[in-house]
């Protein structure tokens, strides 16, 4: 015997359900076949027509918020309005370039040279580093990371296109 059904007792080799009865049950009733295809006939459409309708309203949901003039923000996941002229008030007041924190920077160099030449600065043996940021050898920490971040600022290779700042730049970092 070179076919051996699957419903077979475990312990024997004898099949629970003879081949003959198993061929009859394995193949399906003309009835089945035509209900079969009647599920399909009518499934199909009704699923499709329930994908279709649920594209319809995204995109007229879509095309009702543009035309209102609402973006969709993928941070917040919702529709927004973009209000430029509030936007433009709070710009307004930032500086268009960075001449207001350089200004404080001069003044305070004037302040630390005045302060340099009236102090003592024997316990620092190299001095060429505050010298380049232009602060006193006894600065606290706080005034030369300001200074720091000032010379960094006006010495940048995107702000200040000259070799002078790119060597002095380089002399800062």
């Amino acid at each position: 015997q070179l076919y051996q059904s699957p419903i077979t007792n475990m312990s024997s080799s004898e099949p629970l359900i003879p081949e003959e009865e198993e061929e009859e049950l394995r193949k399906p009733s003309l009835l089945q076949n035509l209900c079969g295809c009647a599920i399909c006939l009518v499934a199909i459409p009704i699923a499709c027509l329930g994908l279709c309708c649920c594209c319809a309203v995204g995109t007229a949901d879509n095309v009702v918020n543009k035309a209102q003039g609402k973006r969709w923000n993928q941070v917040e996941s919702k529709w927004v309005i973009d209000n430029l002229a509030e936007e433009e008030t709070g710009v307004k007041d930032l500086p268009k370039d960075d001449d207001d924190i350089l200004k404080v920077k001069d003044d305070e160099l004037e302040k630390g040279d005045a302060a340099a030449a009236a102090g003592d600065s024997s316990a620092v043996k190299d001095m060429e580093y505050y010298e380049v940021l232009g602060v006193a050898a006894d600065a606290s920490s706080g005034q030369i990371k300001k200074a720091y971040y000032i010379s960094a600022r006006k010495y940048h290779p995107d702000k200040n296109p000259s070799e002078e700042a790119k060597v002095k730049f380089q002399a800062i970092g």
